[in-house]
Order: structure tokens, then sequence, then C-alpha cells
């Protein structure tokens, strides 16, 4: 290699702890993408498996995976112009860019969004409004302290400068809340979802307990993601440690949502030919039809069709095969 001439640029000084804001930075963009591609297969089997769900419960699919699509195209824009467009300048690495609205403000609306979806499922579970208006409230104040972290990221404009009262407070609110909420409804469907579960046949009571399963298990990991972010953000001022987090929790959310949506799609069979039914007028494959079990999707048979039918004594809720 030649030595540098007196017309060479001179070598960019890198800041010290640069690896510590950028390295999050990438592990976090690529984690987004990486969740994003779970949730469109899960939106598209959504769609092709329940074509009659109530239209609320498929226009908050659609809104909350098009929230989801906005963030993954910010979070790219900001990728190239860290990494690309400003190579060889640090201060394009620690610059915030859009990360005040793809971190904070969609994540803090996409979880807003689910924790009503949930709420809602407790208070059809429950017959009661209490513990619905609590986590509603709880939802609010997570959404407000998000907004609030995602407009200091507008002012701020540089991760090294989060370290206000402001900033503490807006992302206290949002971590705090999320994940006292989150517990809230863990607890709650765990609480409600039993006393549905005596005098039921035995494919009832097994997707009973299996939707506790899918709510405790994701309840638990999003209030655990929510904890881990604040306390990076709080232990390690001025670096990057804190985004990783963030930059996933919505898409915690919007999976956890997808996952109860689709509990109801059971994949394989006991045949020699396997397949999947998706729902009364989409199959792939070709299998048994006795050996494939699903719930009939003439109309949104969520929790509130659970509860329905086991109260009303109805046998034949949830289908066997394909009739």
């Amino acid at each position: 290699m030649p030595p540098p001439t007196s017309s060479s640029p001179a070598p960019v000084a890198v800041p010290p702890g640069i690896v510590k804001i950028a390295g999050p930075i990438l592990i976090a963009d690529i984690l987004a993408w990486g969740l994003y591609g779970v949730l469109a297969v899960q939106v598209y089997i959504y769609f092709l498996a329940f074509p009659r769900d109530r239209s609320a419960s498929r226009w908050l699919v659609a809104v909350v995976f098009l929230l989801e699509t906005a963030q993954v195209i910010v979070i790219a824009r900001d990728m190239f112009e860290a990494f690309a467009r400003g190579f060889g300048h640090p201060g394009a690495i620690t610059a915030l860019g859009l990360s005040g609205f793809s971190a904070p403000i969609i994540a803090g609306t996409v979880g807003f969004l689910v924790q009503l979806f949930y709420a809602y499922r407790i208070k059809v579970l429950s017959e009661s409004k209490i513990v619905p208006i609590l986590i509603c409230l709880m939802a609010l104040i997570q959404c407000v302290g998000a907004f609030i972290s995602g407009i200091r990221g507008f002012i701020g404009k540089d991760v090294r400068n989060l370290n206000t009262i402001t900033d503490r407070v807006g992302h206290g609110l949002f971590n705090a809340t999320s994940a006292a909420c989150d517990i809230v409804i863990a607890i709650a469907m765990s609480y409600y979802l039993p006393k549905l579960d005596s005098g039921v046949r035995a494919s009832t009571h097994a997707r009973i307990r299996r939707i506790i399963r899918l709510v405790v298990g994701t309840g638990s990991l999003t209030a655990a993601v929510a904890i881990i972010d604040q306390i990076l953000f709080e232990a390690f001022p001025g670096t990057g440690y804190f985004l990783t987090p963030a930059f996933v929790i919505g898409k915690l959310y919007s999976n956890s949502m997808m996952v109860i949506f689709n509990s109801r799609v059971e994949f394989g069979s006991q045949g020699e030919e396997t397949g999947v039914n998706l729902s009364n007028n989409s199959q792939i494959g070709r299998y048994p039809q006795r050996n494939v079990y699903h719930i009939s999707s003439g109309g949104d048979e969520t929790l509130r069709g659970v509860e329905s039918e086991i109260r009303s004594g109805k046998k034949d809720f949830i289908e066997l095969g394909h009739r």
C-alpha cells in the first residue's frame, strides 16, 4: 500500500465508545427486520384462514401491520443514512434521525392497540369493567410516555443527548407502565380463563390451556423486554444499548397478538398425507379431513365465542374435521 500523500484525506477520528452505539443499533435493525418477517407470515395466515372474522378484528390486524411496515421502512432509511451515506462520519451513527418515530412512537402505539385488544378480551371473559379499565389506563399512560420519548428523540438529535429529566420520565413511563400492564394482563387471563375450563370437552380444555400458556408467555416476554430496556437506559447513559430492546418491543407486541388470533389454526395430521386446514374455504395440501383439527371461521370465534359456547352448554363449538 503506498504511503499517504499530502493530498490523502486525513483519517477520521473515531470517538471513544462508538461500538457501544453502532453495535446495538445494527443488532436492533436486524432483529426488527427478522421479527417483521415473522409478523408478515402470521398476518398472511390470518387473512387466509379467517376471511369472515369481524371487521374490527381484521382492521386491527391491518392497522398494526401497516404501523410495523412503516417502522421497518424508517429503520432501513436510518440505517442507510448511518452506514452508507454517512460512512466515515461517526456523527451519522450517533444521530437519531427518525428513530424517535420508529422506536418509541410506533412501538408505543402498537403496544397501546394490543393492550386494548387484551382489555376487550378480559372484559368478555370477566363481565367486569374494573380490570379492563385499569389496563386501558395503563396502556394510555405508556403510550403517552412513548410519545414523550419520541419527541425528545427529535429534539435531542443525538443518542448521547438523551440524558435529561424529560428523557428519564418519558422512558420510565413507557417501560414501567408497559411492563405493569403486561403483567396485569397475564394475571387476569390466567385467573379468568380457567373458570371456563370446567365441564368442557377435551379439545376445548386443551385450547383454553394453550391460550393461557400463550398469553402468560408473551406477556412475560414483553414485560421482561421493557424492564431490560429501562435498566439499560439508566445504567448505560450515552450508549445505544437500550435501543436494541426499544426497537423490537413493538414487534413482540404485534406478534403476540397474531399468535392469539392464529391459535385457532392447528397444523399437522395423523395420516400418511399431511396438510394445513386454514379455513372453511381454504386448504393447503391434501390430508384426511378427520385428522386435521380447526376452528370454523364462520365468524370471529375467539375468546368471546369460547365463553358463550361454554356457558350455553353447546358441545360442538370447536369442530373436529372439515364438515
